[in-house]
């Protein structure tokens, strides 16, 4: 015991030596307030995670704050929600979603590393540390050393392993000078535990899961016109691609039961989190959107707040139309915009003129003689891409349009209508012929 108490101290000893620098100001140039206030988090975070050396142990599956036992992930979970700052997730990958992305030879203290011990499975991280400076980090690393810190250079698992960093702190701190939509969220993460489920009333803090959305743009000005139906909601404001989120934007759901049609709205609250009046046994809560349901049944997200209007781009708007026909066009050789009725390159002819863009031509042959050409590891989002059949493999015969990460939404044939489909396998893999960019 008394070794133990010993190595803490010495390691205590270690990391004040690591952090006092830091807090030499005449020896660095001019320091915001927000930097000072970020670094002062992170030393923080760091001196609590070094406290639990010697007292927490590792647990993979069990997240236990009056035993001490915890996964990496839980660890990390727990030493920053004793800073006041809720990761909202033990889940190691969903903690590597939050944040922005940070090359290794920029970590700061504060910020999460990841490592990937299985290359070959379908998770892209296995385990997580916080970075204390001097290229360590600190972390539960398994159940016979518990909490320890690792020099990152020290054993070929940190080196061979290491898969990226992510800086998250700054996304938590309070803003120096807060929009309407961290007001609004700052509000919604207030009402957590105190509102009840059902019919609008304002004095008791009850209300549905759109009466919920209504009453906090309400008490900022803002008219969200029913108070009952999230789908009259989502036809408000102007369209914001998932990756463009801001804090106050209205992101809309579907449920298990109806998967194409708005059912649910909650105020995103930044950091991959939607805070949301789910139901009647749950009340008002915070979820990160990555879990099952929330990431299955997304539909799409709104911007009210008029200062924090985003361009959207052309591509979005044509992708975006692309997803809302699925279900409801019809194959045929006719050309019909009254029934929506297209053949496969009618399809992608009416996105582009519905976008305020003449492709000309509701042939894929013609089509591919358009714009410029993209190869393929340039595609961009809106980008028109062109098949051939397997029975003619050296004519183009099919288009779509590009919508990231190696899919394509294209009007296929009778039996499937209009889908999305991989280009880096199977049939479009081996049909693949040439893109166009038409913007």
């Amino acid at each position: 015991m008394k070794k133990i108490t010993i190595l803490v101290l010495a390691l205590l000893l270690t990391i004040h030596q690591i952090i006092i620098p830091i807090s030499n100001k005449t020896a660095q140039a001019a320091i915001t307030t927000s930097q000072m206030t970020i670094e002062q988090k992170a030393d923080d975070i760091i001196h609590t995670a070094v406290d639990l050396i010697g007292k927490a142990t590792y647990n993979q599956y069990v997240y236990n704050t009056e035993t001490l036992e915890f996964g990496c992930s839980g660890f990390i979970l727990y030493v920053f929600r004793q800073n006041g700052i809720d990761l909202n997730t033990r889940n190691t990958q969903f903690q590597a979603e939050l944040g922005e992305y940070v090359p290794k030879d920029q970590l700061q203290k504060g910020d999460l590393v990841f490592f990937d011990s299985n290359p070959n499975d379908e998770y892209p991280v296995t385990h997580d540390g916080i970075y204390i400076g001097d290229n360590k980090i600190i972390h539960m690393a398994d159940t016979t050393n518990n909490v320890i810190i690792s020099d990152l250079d020290s054993k070929a698992y940190y080196r061979d392993y290491y898969v990226m960093a992510r800086r998250v702190i700054p996304g938590y701190m309070p803003s120096e000078n807060p929009t309407v939509g961290d007001k609004i969220v700052d509000m919604a993460d207030r009402l957590i535990g105190k509102t009840q489920y059902g019919s609008y009333n304002e004095t008791t803090l009850t209300f549905y899961n759109a009466g919920f959305t209504y009453y906090l743009y309400q008490s900022f000005g803002y008219d969200l016109t029913s108070k009952i139906y999230a789908k009259e909601q989502s036809k408000l404001g102007v369209y914001v691609p998932k990756d463009q989120l801001q804090k106050g934007d209205l992101v809309f759901f579907s449920n298990d039961a109806n998967r194409e049609e708005v059912k649910l709205v909650g105020i995103y609250a930044g950091n991959n989190n939607v805070i949301i009046n789910a139901s009647s046994s749950t009340g008002v809560v915070k979820r990160y959107m990555s879990t099952y349901f929330y990431k299955n049944n997304y539909m799409t997200a709104r911007r009210i707040i008029s200062n924090n209007t985003p361009q959207v781009s052309k591509a979005d708007q044509i992708v975006t139309m692309a997803h809302s026909l699925i279900g409801k066009v019809n194959y045929g050789y006719t050309y019909d915009e009254t029934t929506l009725t297209f053949n496969n390159a009618g399809f992608t002819y009416y996105l582009y003129k519905m976008n305020g863009i003449d492709l000309k031509y509701k042939f894929a042959s013609h089509q591919s003689k358009l714009g410029i050409y993209v190869p393929k590891d340039q595609l961009q989002k809106g980008d028109v891409v062109f098949f051939s059949k397997d029975v003619s493999p050296d004519k183009i015969f099919l288009s779509g349009v590009y919508i990231g990460d190696h899919q394509v939404i294209m009007n296929a044939n009778y039996k499937t209508g209009v889908i999305v489909c991989d280009i880096s396998t199977g049939y479009y893999a081996r049909n693949y012929m040439t893109a166009r960019r038409m913007q």
